[in-house]
């Protein structure tokens, strides 16, 4: 018999919060009750839930208008805004702050869900420049006071 192999992974929902992740992936999604969907998968990158995987789902439409989530999920994806047509793969291994919200299924069971992204905000990593002086010109004739003496 061949191997199955499974992944066990934690079921408790993430709390409700914002959270540094990384988008992994993002696929058609052709089984939905909703219709043709697009899946996005951010993983968590830092913190108590590190590594947890999240899931975004968004609806499938040839033409993204502005009011479009995928098109908006680019835009702060890539820090563009996009025009003609555009590739979501160009998404894959960027960062973003994913909005976690929890909700309860019918059966009662909570869960939780990606339910919007904002952009990560820019680390300065430069250390601010030292700060000169200003030297007033002085003329040569005039003696500086000392002033150690």
């Amino acid at each position: 018999m061949p191997s199955i192999i499974l992944e066990a992974v934690d079921s408790q929902p993430v709390p409700m919060g914002k959270y540094p992740a990384v988008v992994e992936s993002v696929d058609m999604d052709t089984n939905s009750q909703y219709g043709e969907q697009i899946r996005w998968t951010f993983r968590i990158t830092d913190g108590e839930y590190a590594n947890r995987k999240m899931f975004a789902w968004s609806a499938y439409r040839p033409q993204a208008s502005e009011r479009s989530k995928a098109r908006r999920w680019y835009s702060v994806l890539t820090g563009t805004i996009p025009s003609g047509k555009f590739d979501l793969a160009d998404v894959i291994g960027k960062r973003c702050l994913i909005l976690v919200k929890e909700q309860t299924r019918a059966d009662g069971t909570v869960f939780s869900k990606v339910d919007d992204i904002q952009p990560l905000k820019p680390v300065n990593t430069k250390k601010p420049a030292p700060q000169q002086l200003a030297v007033d010109d002085v003329d040569g004739d005039e003696q500086q006071e000392d002033p150690f003496a």
